[in-house]
């Protein structure tokens, strides 16, 4: 059954009372492990980046299906009915105090200095594909909308969670770039891409030095910014070079700076690594899955 537009399904932010279902829904969906205070105040709709920091809001909408009685997994059971998806996300952020400062910067920075981020999304498996994922993803994008100067909604995705990348690209997100070592699983890192959706007519221009050419503007045009063309090139021939380095049988020390290439923009993530965040290996599907 298709959810999207269900009057079967409601939607709503979230409330003290939801900790259970919310926090169960984190665990199944997310690789992330969060502590409980995370999670005493997400559903307050609030976060901290630490323990004595101020307590920033936090958009929060849950998808509820209507259950009379108990539901058999007491762990989805909420007021209204049974939790089966939620969506979390900072909304206004100035971007220069986002993750994105160093890999987004607009055309007109004066017009749209501001940003949303995605913090998490989850689906429960037997709800996903149902149009659950994709309603709380455009009630979000609404909100963030709203305000006129923000330029865009972004967010993480590892580089090998390709369901994740198949459903923003559907949605209207686009790749900006690659951010080398974002994540640590098992004491090895891994990369990630940023995703954006640009909102108000905003329009990109240029990321990281290590962003690739495929960019996005407000109206929905493809376009190459001059740096972004170069830094696609330059990394299409340094992945060649590995690869000939590689077939050459060149040393670990040489593989070891090559893999290095890429330069900054390895940000960590406050939010899920301040609540001591871990990532499981076997669900490390990257932030959000719907």
């Amino acid at each position: 059954m298709d959810y999207e537009e269900s009057r079967e399904m409601c939607y709503r932010h979230m409330e003290p009372e939801d900790m259970v279902p919310v926090r169960f829904i984190h665990e199944q969906c997310l690789p992330v492990r969060y502590n409980t205070a995370f999670y005493e105040n997400i559903v307050r709709n609030v976060v901290q980046r630490t323990d004595d920091g101020p307590r920033e809001p936090v958009y929060t909408q849950v998808a509820v299906l209507p259950w009379a009685g108990e539901h058999p997994n007491p762990f989805l059971q909420c007021g209204d009915g049974a939790m089966v998806g939620l969506i979390t996300a900072q909304l206004a952020q100035p971007l220069t105090q986002s993750s994105a400062a160093d890999t987004i910067a607009f055309v007109e920075p004066q017009r749209h200095d501001m940003v949303a981020y995605i913090l998490t999304l989850g689906v429960l498996d037997e709800y996903r594909r149902a149009g659950v994922g994709a309603a709380l993803l455009r009630r979000c994008v609404a909100a963030a909308r709203a305000e006129p100067r923000c330029g865009a909604v972004f967010l993480h995705v590892i580089t090998y969670n390709a369901a994740a990348m198949a459903f923003y690209a559907r949605a209207g997100f686009v790749r900006v770039c690659e951010v080398s070592g974002y994540y640590q699983i098992d004491g090895a890192r891994h990369s990630c891409y940023v995703y954006a959706l640009f909102l108000n007519g905003a329009a990109l221009a240029h990321a990281a030095p290590h962003a690739h050419a495929h960019l996005l503007d407000g109206d929905g045009a493809y376009y190459y910014a001059p740096e972004t063309l170069l830094a696609a090139v330059t990394g299409r021939l340094r992945r060649l070079v590995g690869l000939l380095r590689r077939w050459l049988g060149m040393g670990d020390e040489g593989r070891r700076k090559e893999a290095g290439g890429g330069g900054g923009g390895a940000v960590s993530n406050g939010y899920k690594r301040g609540y001591d965040a871990e990532l499981d290996d076997d669900a490390a599907t990257g932030e959000t899955l719907a």
